[in-house]
């Protein structure tokens, strides 16, 4: 399983980012998720720190894209894989991405989201990102929910907690995304 490292980029002022890529590097890292909070919350993405990183990593860029006008500008500074928050996605159909790109797009949804997806608006390749609580352990029902999913879709899970390791491992997703802070208590 391919544990991916969460960055919130704006935890990290423009002239940090060398020290971290320095740090980064000794960790024997290549992907990395970058959660960029202004980007979701205020639709200012940081599009220069998604340039710095992209020479280096392989980008999930998760910035809360609302339109395929967002969606180019990820593109463009050189995210290799997008992340749709459907809560936020202003278009009426999210299939016209297609067109456009054949990068892996991405949707991060929360239990609530999941309980009301609607299915007949995406259709495959896109992938899941499910964010789990990182404070409380998944009950049998979200386990279950998940297995189910992982055999439809693409799937990923955001920030698990940590006693959820062995499911995740058996279950054999491709991949779980971190923050870098924590993934060490996930590689031993």
């Amino acid at each position: 399983m391919n544990i991916i490292p969460i960055i919130s980029i704006h935890q990290y002022p423009m002239e940090q980012l060398s020290t971290l890529l320095k740090k980064l590097l000794n960790k024997n890292i290549n992907e990395l998720y970058i959660l960029d909070e202004l980007g979701i919350k205020k639709n200012e993405p940081c599009v220069d720190a998604y340039q710095a990183l992209a020479s280096r990593y392989d980008l999930w860029v998760d910035a809360g894209p609302r339109n395929i006008d967002d969606i180019v500008d990820d593109l463009f500074t050189g995210a290799n894989r997008i992340v749709i928050r459907p809560q936020l996605w202003a278009e009426q159909d999210i299939k016209e991405i297609h067109h456009l790109t054949e990068n892996e797009i991405y949707l991060h949804m929360h239990t609530q989201e999941l309980q009301n997806f609607d299915y007949s608006k995406y259709q495959k390749p896109y992938g899941i990102i499910y964010e789990v609580s990182s404070t409380t352990p998944l009950s049998l029902t979200d386990k279950n929910k998940i297995k189910t999913l992982h055999q439809m879709q693409s799937f990923y899970c955001y920030n698990p907690h940590v006693k959820d390791k062995e499911f995740f491992e058996n279950l054999d997703i491709p991949g779980i995304m971190i923050p870098l802070d924590a993934r060490d208590t996930w590689i031993t």
